[in-house]
């Protein structure tokens, strides 16, 4: 019988590039105490990355998958498999620091009802994005919008939003949240997993942490962030190999999903209506901005109105599957 590890590290690959050479050598060089193995599952990349992993990290257990199978159904290739005490999520971009993943499951083990844990992440420009987020609600999702896409008001709403913006309060090391955990690195403990479920796979990308989160609060599983534990992250940089309104569709498909999960169908609407409010006035207002440029003589590039247009088809496509009862599938708690 094999012995169980303490960590599985699952890493999902789309054309990562030398990024994930890095972010491999961060986990081989930085984990010390405790066994652990690293599976990384690739959707489908078309650089040269599997390749040089394969040659550079012979340890790493590799799963090439034949299409892009979305970031939850590839993690739960892993999830699926794994026989360890422990699963780190970690995003191909990032760069763990030393003693982060050593120190935290130092002190999970010695906090049994802690199911996941977070740190702090840092951006190239030494900008620290919240990892630690509310769950979202109707008001939160159209004031985003609106800081966004209510153009030409967009800046003063947001201005008006800085001022009255709320941060974690830090006062210790290590905090137990009431909010979901996100970013891209998630520790989780492997008795969570098998009493809440793995992730739920309609989530292609986005909100699939703010579902796993959900689920652990309703069972009673506590979330932590480490605030003195630190990753770098190159924030997007193996998204942004794809278009921008590939990142809108899901983004927005994907918070309808959960709102309809978690929240039942009269806010999904609502929060359907806000998106398609402001999809619609950033196409119009685009609209406008070519007939000028037309006007005169001079070209203009802009991919507002495909975002705009693929925020309005995940409205779509996301209302429609609410009459399947496919949509009703695991994972429902």
């Amino acid at each position: 019988m094999q012995r169980m590890l303490d960590l599985t590290v699952s890493i999902v690959n789309w054309n990562a590039g030398e990024l994930i050479i890095a972010c491999l050598n961060s986990v081989f060089n930085t984990i010390r105490h405790y066994s652990f193995e690293v599976c990384v599952v690739d959707n489908a990349s078309r650089d040269s990355s599997m390749e040089n992993i394969a040659k550079v990290f012979p340890r790493v257990k590799i799963i090439q998958n034949e299409t892009n199978r979305g970031y939850a159904r590839a993690h739960n290739q892993v999830l699926s498999i794994a026989n360890s005490r422990y699963v780190l999520l970690l995003n191909p971009d990032c760069e763990i620091r030393e003693g982060v993943v050593d120190e935290m499951i130092v002190f999970m083990d010695a906090h049994p009802d802690i199911g996941l844990a977070g740190c702090k992440v840092i951006l190239p420009n030494h900008r620290i994005p919240n990892t630690v987020v509310n769950f979202p609600t109707v008001t939160s999702g159209c004031w985003k919008l609106a800081t966004h896409s209510f153009y030409p008001f967009n800046n003063f709403l947001k201005n008006v939003g800085m001022n009255k913006r709320v941060g974690l309060k830090i006062d210790k090391q290590v905090v137990e949240v009431d909010e979901a955990i996100t970013g891209p690195f998630l520790l989780s403990r492997m008795d969570m997993i098998r009493d809440i479920g793995m992730l739920d796979e309609r989530f292609f990308l986005f909100s699939e942490e703010n579902d796993w989160c959900m689920r652990a609060k309703k069972r009673n599983w506590k979330r932590v962030y480490f605030h003195n534990k630190i990753v770098l992250h190159l924030l997007g940089k193996c998204r942004e190999k794809a278009p921008p309104a590939f990142s809108e569709y899901h983004f927005c498909r994907s918070r309808l999903l959960f709102f309809r999960k978690h929240y039942g169908l009269l806010r999904t609407i609502a929060l359907s209506a806000c998106y398609s409010f402001f999809g619609v006035w950033m196409l119009l207002v685009e609209v406008l901005k070519k007939l000028i440029y037309l006007a005169l003589d001079r070209q203009r590039e802009d991919d507002t109105i495909e975002r705009s247009k693929a925020r309005l088809r995940a409205v779509f496509d996301t209302l429609f599957s609410l009459k399947n009862p496919s949509f009703y599938g695991k994972y429902t708690e």
